[in-house]
């Protein structure tokens, strides 16, 4: 299996356990700690150098590996950057999946993210913040990944690619 990219918002309940177990190999690697908002400049930087094939990305704050333990996080749609928002291969722009039906209401889960994508790394790069009940939904701090990557970053993206693939393949994009 490929490895993959979860861009969305995220967190967790902060009455839930630490108890989901990661089975045999599938890794998850998170960008900031427990709690901790992935600003915007960051999540752009990561996805940017994952999407050329850079692994890890960007700072860890942690790697879970097969049979540790993590919270369950659950992720959403985030219509503010729309188009960079969803599951993603990593080594490509290419999205595996859209989130668009996930809500804060109705998050995707991580336990049903690695039921669904088996034996990779899993890239989150979504924020790990916490919402205490009563709240009926999850919620991120504003301005936390608040907007469309900048459009010069994704043409400089593309240039890098197109100037790779003339170098080392002899052709201007890729298959």
């Amino acid at each position: 299996m490929t490895n993959i990219i979860i861009s969305a918002h995220g967190g967790r309940w902060s009455n839930q356990q630490q108890d989901l177990r990661l089975p045999a190999g599938s890794t998850v690697i998170y960008y900031v700690n427990d709690g901790g908002m992935l600003s915007n400049q960051d999540g752009y930087a990561i996805l940017g150098n994952l999407e050329a094939g850079q692994q890890p990305g960007g700072n860890v704050a942690q790697t879970v590996a097969p049979g540790g333990y993590t919270y369950d996080y659950a992720c959403w749609y985030a219509p503010e950057f729309a188009a960079d928002c969803g599951i993603y291969q990593v080594g490509s722009t290419a999205r595996l999946a859209s989130l668009q039906a996930y809500t804060e209401a109705a998050p995707l889960q991580l336990s049903t993210i690695l039921a669904t994508y088996p034996n990779c790394t899993i890239y989150w790069v979504c924020c790990r913040e916490i919402s205490t009940p009563p709240a009926k939904q999850l919620t991120n701090t504003p301005g936390a990944f608040p907007s469309g990557r900048p459009a010069d970053l994704r043409r400089a993206l593309h240039a890098a690619v197109d100037r790779f693939c003339d170098t080392y393949l002899g052709r201007h994009s890729l298959p």
